[in-house]
């Protein structure tokens, strides 16, 4: 007899149907009946129960989220939930941690909430990156967890390629794809990610598009267009869905034209032209723009000579020379986009001597030091070359996480760029979880803003990392649910309205001297912060 109201079809059938049935069993159950609620889950999907010897439909979905609302977790796979990690389809997001998640639940006792991170996997930037935010969630577990001790485990997608070397319409495509199985198929409540200004932009959209409740913490997406573009599903929405932990580029511009340019390698009042040479997409163009009106304000000129990649350096330098610049700067997203630039200015007489300026994106110790560099690219970086971006941290906690992260995963986070604002994405993410789901498991992503709403202006102040991890989670579940965190990466006073925060830029500098590099010659060394 088949069950009344909701649909019924026998185990047998529904195993054909998913791939999983061998031979006439599964286990000692014939394939024409069912004996437990577990067996139908297996075949069809959760929500599916064994009644009258049949199983019942599973669980109807549109996405993850809807899993998370009905059964605490699971994915959506045929719009039907399942709970089982389906894989990827497209090969792009099979790194995870904990490493062996494939073969758990996804819901019920023991099971973890599944989280998101979106790197370029295969740039020696991203990577360091992308190890900071796994840190993150392995001392979330060896502490105490979510609420009620519930595991977080975080599912990394590559949008990079090979090395991190897709641009244009394909990449587009691999942002697309990635947010449609993080925030689509697993219905993740937030994504470490995208690091990049121009791929954050396409996910933004694309969460819109599809009405993904999924929160995007960006650690190095630092364009201002970013902060005007749309990221509410619904305009009462309180909060928006993207936020970063990586500073504005509008500082970063302004530190560049009245603290940086002209006043290293020693202050130069004649230093009044530079050819302003940058990557021709969403991050290189807004912060070109703000750098040229900041430093024409002061009486300076600035001539803007765009690129797509991968750039031709040779013509690129001499489209500069044409300028008769007193000095160069380079915005780009690879540093070895700055190794060639430097390269090429020294077969043209009138580049050969002047400053050389790089941004955040160029800050790559592995490229800009790397010893099969020929000598006198090598002396022209350590006598030209001047970098910015958000402060490399100090301190002991920054001391403790640095050391963490040398110890788990092999990493020296000083010599890149925004290792730390990963690190403390993924920890404010999951503070924002535990205030979303203080109620229960029907939260999604616009809870979790809210909650990373609750990080700011609190009366106890705690400092992002293991140790205090306890006492956040305390903060945002009792009381007036609130704390004052304080990241790795910086103060974190969050504009709530922006999903922003502002934090001092840098100057650096690739450098052999023993005593900025604290006896690690040679090294990308901070000389001086700005506020």
């Amino acid at each position: 007899m088949r069950a009344e109201g909701r649909g019924a079809v026998g185990v047998g059938a529904g195993l054909v149907a998913l791939g999983l049935l061998g031979g006439c069993f599964l286990g000692n159950v014939p394939v024409d009946a069912c004996e437990s609620d577990s067996v139908c889950v297996a075949a069809f999907g959760l929500g599916s129960e064994c009644s009258d010897g049949f199983c019942t439909e599973p669980g109807a979905c549109s996405t993850g989220h809807d899993c998370r609302k009905k059964f605490g977790g699971g994915a959506c796979v045929a719009e039907q939930c399942v709970d089982a990690l389906p894989p990827d389809p497209n090969g792009y997001c099979a790194v995870a941690e904990p490493a062996k998640l494939a073969g758990r639940g996804l819901t019920g006792a023991g099971s973890p909430l599944v989280v998101g991170g979106i790197f370029r996997l295969e740039d020696t930037s991203d990577s360091p990156a992308s190890k900071g935010a796994m840190l993150a969630v392995r001392e979330i577990n060896a502490v105490s967890g979510l609420n009620e001790g519930r595991e977080l485990a975080m599912v990394t997608c590559d949008v990079g390629g090979p090395m991190g070397s897709l641009t244009g319409e394909e990449r587009k495509a691999r942002v697309i794809a990635n947010i449609d199985y993080l925030g689509g198929t697993l219905g993740v409540p937030f994504i470490v990610g995208p690091t990049t200004s121009s791929d954050s932009g396409p996910a933004i959209g694309r969460l819109l598009e599809q009405r993904l409740p999924t929160v995007l913490i960006s650690p190095s997406a630092t364009s201002p267009q970013l902060a005007i573009e749309p990221d509410r599903l619904d305009a009462q929405d309180p909060y928006g869905l993207f936020w970063r932990t990586a500073p504005n580029d509008e500082l970063q511009g302004a530190a560049l034209a009245t603290g940086v340019v002209g006043e290293y390698p020693d202050p130069d009042p004649t230093l009044k032209k530079v050819a302003v040479i940058y990557v021709d997409n969403q991050y290189g163009s807004g912060l070109a723009n703000v750098f040229k009106t900041s430093w024409e304000k002061s009486g300076g000129k600035a001539a803007l000579v765009p690129y797509s990649t991968p750039g031709d350096f040779v013509a690129l330098a001499a489209s500069a020379a044409n300028e008769s610049p007193h000095a160069l700067m380079l915005i780009a997203v690879d540093a070895l986009d700055a190794v060639s630039l430097v390269r090429e200015s020294l077969a043209i007489p009138a580049l050969q001597t002047v400053p050389v300026y790089v941004t955040d994106g160029s800050k790559d110790a592995s490229r800009l030091l790397d010893s099969a560099l020929e000598p006198a690219v090598k002396n022209a970086m350590f006598a030209r070359l001047f970098g910015t971006g958000p402060a490399t941290p100090t301190g002991p906690a920054y001391d403790f996480f640095a050391a963490a992260l040398k110890k788990g995963f092999g990493v020296d986070p000083s010599g890149f760029a925004f290792v730390a604002n990963a690190y403390d994405a993924a920890y404010i993410g999951a503070m924002g979880v535990v205030y979303a789901s203080r109620k229960g498991t029907a939260f999604d992503g616009r809870d979790v803003a809210e909650g990373l709403s609750r990080l700011v202006l609190g009366s106890e102040m705690v400092t992002i990392g293991a140790n205090s991890w306890a006492a956040a989670k305390s903060a945002l579940t009792t009381g007036v649910e609130r704390v004052d965190v304080v990241g790795i990466s910086g103060e974190l006073d969050f504009d709530v309205a922006l999903g922003e925060a502002p934090a001092p830029i840098e100057v650096w500098h690739p450098s052999q001297s023993q005593a900025l590099c604290k006896g690690a010659a040679p090294c990308l060394a901070s000389i001086a912060v700005l506020p």
